[in-house]
This record gives structure tokens, C-alpha cells and sequence, in this order.
């Protein structure tokens, strides 16, 4: 059987949650995902582009973008990608 690479991202500049994030993966033993955090809406935009990302979870107040238009500009960059708010 193969196992499918997950590569999962969080956008999110609280570190507590990175890491209870991060934990919570390990803990699905699933050893093929990878994770990505970045604190930035644009480190994210700047980095995501072209990668294959199962999933993105996003925190709608980051520094440098807040609320509708934060998912609205990660959305415009990573359209075919699941996005959890």
C-alpha cells in the first residue's frame, strides 16, 4: 500500500499554536506528512507558490493581513488548495 505525502502548511504567528499544530500531526503517526509554518501571509505567498500543499490552515489576523482579505489573497495564489479558516 502507498502512502500519500501530505505536505500540510499552517499561516499562524502564535508559536503555542505551531506547535500544538506540529503535535497533533505526529500524533496521527502518519510519518509521510510534512509541516510548514510560516508567520507571515506573505512568507506563505512568497514560498507556497508551484508546491503541492494537501492543506492550509490560516489564521485570519497575522501580522501583515486581517480578516476577509487575508484568505482572499491566499486564495488568489493557492485556488486549487483546501483552505481551513
Amino acid at each position: 500500500m502507498t502512502r500519500t505525502i501530505n505536505n500540510v502548511v499552517l499561516i499562524d504567528d502564535n508559536p503555542v499554536h505551531a506547535k500544538a499544530f506540529e503535535e497533533a500531526l505526529q500524533v496521527t503517526g502518519n510519518a509521510s506528512s510534512t509541516f510548514r509554518c510560516f508567520t507571515t501571509l506573505q512568507s506563505a505567498l512568497e514560498s507556497l507558490p508551484g508546491e503541492e500543499v494537501w492543506a492550509i490552515f490560516v489564521n485570519l489576523f497575522l501580522p501583515d493581513s486581517r480578516g476577509p482579505k487575508t484568505l482572499e489573497r491566499l486564495l488568489s495564489v493557492m485556488s486549487s488548495t483546501p483552505v481551513v479558516v
